[in-house]
């Protein structure tokens, strides 16, 4: 697949969708030089992101495999294609 974004951070923020239960956008933190911070907010579709939403919660260290979309707007957006929970050992590699 072209344009492959691997990220890692926390989660800041998860947000369910009100108008359909299998998306959620979640925003991760990426520490940067000089002490920064980016919030990134990534979309997350069908089984993903119910289990996101089901097992993931603020503050998690995440390991985010995504790819950028451009939408008719000319703005862009993540799509989470593989999700790693790094900080807990009982879910590894959500796919």
């Amino acid at each position: 697949m072209h344009n492959q974004i691997p990220l890692m951070g926390n989660i800041t923020k998860i947000e369910q969708q009100s108008d359909a239960k299998s998306v959620v956008t979640l925003t991760i933190k990426r520490n940067c030089i000089e002490s920064t911070f980016d919030n990134i907010p990534i979309i997350v579709y069908g089984k993903l992101a119910k289990v996101i939403s089901s097992y993931c919660k603020e503050g998690n260290y995440i390991g985010v495999k995504c790819h950028l979309i451009m939408k008719d707007d000319d703005s862009t957006m993540l799509i989470a294609d593989k999700v790693t929970l790094v900080q807990n050992q009982q879910l590894t590699n959500m796919s």
